[in-house]
């Protein structure tokens, strides 16, 4: 069911399918002799406002509204063939696309040319679009784990947090890098080496079946031990898929076992206010045996100029 704006593209997204089009779409799902009927229809309670709920429920008072969860997003979360292909060559333009970056960076633009830059390469090398707003952060802002890009130069010494992705045939990629201007002072290597060393732990238990607490909670741990457990207050990643952030979690809130073909991010950071963030994100693919790292750009601590 679709309006005149999408007539014509279903044409090359939908296979097998029985068109209608009208710009009502009450209109449209009355004509279905299914909800006429009558029977038990299940809704996405996650994406379903209470607004819309009553509508549904007014109109087809013979229907028993089912809600449900996630039902959709774990059959999605296990990947096949093509479709880890698709985040793959994501990654493959993420990759490129910090290769060229590293090199125009330096002091005095601003976060915003830089996350411009981001962008326009990105096209450049075949991404459709951005999955997310590139996040450029830098000095005390790298601190803030969702910093989007302002005017605000960069400047010798800061700290920057790049966070951005690549979309491929409707699949994204989602990587983050740490850089410092300048020289590192001693707590900034402190940082991002705690930060290294919590993900790298993370990623080496990323195994079939370990849940997405457990998983959680061995790049925390590693982090509290070296007495920065109160500066890393997010989940340790995410699922990748269509949605840049879809199921599975992979926080302290999630018991579900993480399986074979699911694409996760690893993403620990440590954030001190009025200092700075560090954060290093990678891709990683569950197998049966072990997982791979889709990402291929060095987690060096790459010092600019």
């Amino acid at each position: 069911m679709t309006d005149f704006r999408y007539q014509e593209q279903i044409k090359s997204e939908v296979k097998e399918y029985e068109h209608i089009v009208d710009k009502d779409m009450l209109k449209c799902l009355k004509s279905i002799d299914l909800l006429a009927r009558g029977g038990r229809i299940g809704f996405e309670a996650d994406h379903l406002s209470v607004t819309q709920l009553t509508v549904l429920e007014n109109n087809f008072p013979n229907v028993e509204w089912i809600k449900t969860n996630l039902v959709v997003e774990r059959v999605a979360a296990i990947k096949d063939e093509t479709e880890i292909e698709n985040v793959s060559a994501a990654c493959k333009i993420i990759d490129e696309v910090f290769l060229h970056i590293i090199e125009l960076i330096k002091p005095g633009m601003t976060e915003n040319e830089l996350s411009a830059e981001i962008t326009y390469q990105s096209k450049l090398k075949g991404s459709e679009k951005d999955p997310f707003e590139p996040i450029v952060a830098s000095g005390w802002r790298s601190a803030l784990p969702h910093g989007i890009s302002t005017s605000k130069s960069i400047d010798n010494g800061d700290l920057l947090v790049l966070d951005f992705g690549a979309t491929v045939n409707g699949y994204a990629g989602d990587m983050t890098r740490s850089l410092v201007v300048g020289e590192p002072n001693d707590k900034q290597l402190e940082i991002y080496d705690a930060v290294l060393g919590a993900q790298e732990a993370a990623i080496d238990a990323s195994v079939d079946g370990i849940t997405g607490a457990e998983l959680d909670a061995v790049a925390r741990t590693h982090i509290s031990k070296l007495q920065f457990g109160e500066y890393f207050g997010h989940a340790l990643g995410h699922g990748l898929g269509l949605s840049v952030h879809s199921w599975p979690r992979v926080s302290e809130a999630n018991n579900e076992a993480l399986l074979a073909g699911m694409i996760i991010t690893i993403e620990p950071g440590i954030y001190i206010p009025d200092f700075g963030g560090v954060r290093i994100e990678d891709n990683i693919l569950l197998t049966d045996e072990k997982s791979i790292n889709l990402t291929g750009s060095s987690k060096e601590f790459i010092s600019i100029g």
